[in-house]
């Protein structure tokens, strides 16, 4: 009996490592096929107060957003890697959030890279935030714009919840769907270590990112 109860617990332990090893192994070759990036912002890539009462990027940092690399310069604004701080006359300052700072996208493939590339006598300044609204563009305006005399145009990347703070209940009832319908994952979302959990695979591992997307419906 002894003898049995140590092979079920060996049959356990070996079960477990497998599926673990599994896990591991079926991720990185998620991550390796670039078939999608871990979702989130490293915590280190964002400061509170930056302009006013508003957070914004730590400054001189190489942080990841999305899978992607991004840095920023001495105001926490998001440059090239190896970019090369030179003063410009004419320069403008690009405002947003997720959108105009480019979330997993590369620097050169940004607004504001693709600018630095069409515009190579203007300086680009690229202050937008992940998750920044409305009164955010203000402040950023108010705190740096007195300043820096060189920013002569501002460009403004604005999006559709920075327009309308009900902008999902608005796409909700378009789509005819109730906005306080939620599914079974969605609450599990609210839960404390379900919620810490999710947000721990959502930033570490591609394999749940795959299946989430497979399983629900992200984009909807």
């Amino acid at each position: 009996m002894r003898r049995n109860l140590v092979i079920n617990v060996l049959l356990t332990v070996c079960s477990v490592v497998f599926i673990i090893a599994l896990a591991f192994g079926l991720d990185f070759v998620v991550r390796r096929s670039g078939v999608v990036k871990p979702i989130g912002n490293s915590r280190e890539l964002f400061i509170n107060n930056a302009f006013g009462k508003s957070r914004g990027n730590a400054k001189n940092i190489g942080a990841v957003s999305f899978g992607e690399m991004a840095y920023t310069d001495k105001f926490g604004f998001r440059i090239p890697k190896d970019y090369k701080d030179t003063h410009y006359s004419n320069t403008i300052l690009m405002l947003g959030d997720s959108i105009a700072f480019g979330v997993g996208v590369k620097e050169q493939d940004t607004f504001t890279g693709l600018m630095r590339t069409t515009l190579p006598d203007t300086g680009v300044y690229n202050a937008a935030v992940v998750g920044y609204n409305s009164y955010d563009y203000e402040n950023v305006v108010k705190s740096f714009l007195p300043s820096h005399p060189e920013v002569t145009r501002v460009v403004l990347a604005y999006c559709l919840n920075d327009l309308n703070s009900q902008s999902a209940e608005l796409i909700d009832s378009e789509l005819n769907i109730s906005a306080k319908k939620k599914t079974l994952i969605d609450g599990a979302r609210n839960i404390g270590m379900l919620a810490a959990l999710n947000e721990f695979l959502r930033e570490n591992s591609t394999l749940y990112i795959y299946l989430k997307g497979i399983l629900t419906d992200p984009q909807m």
